[in-house]
């Protein structure tokens, strides 16, 4: 992700057991401060899938969407 322009230089991914992930802090964050930058190049949003992806438009078209 970082190689695509992401920055996460506060925060790191952590297991916490073996069906748990979470996401934490690595020091104390300021108002303000950047946590998660991700650029829209690595976006994937609703309309993408559906509006841009043969399986998005076959699901709006079988009706297997429930937010179209």
């Amino acid at each position: 992700m970082r190689e695509e322009g992401a920055e996460f230089p506060n925060i790191e991914l952590r297991q916490v057991n073996p069906y748990l992930r979470g996401v934490f802090a690595k020091k104390d964050i300021k108002e303000g401060e950047t946590v998660l930058f991700v650029p829209e190049k690595m976006c994937l949003t609703l309309d993408m899938i559906y509006n841009g992806t043969d399986f998005g438009k076959l699901m709006v078209d079988k009706n297997l969407s429930q937010s179209h």
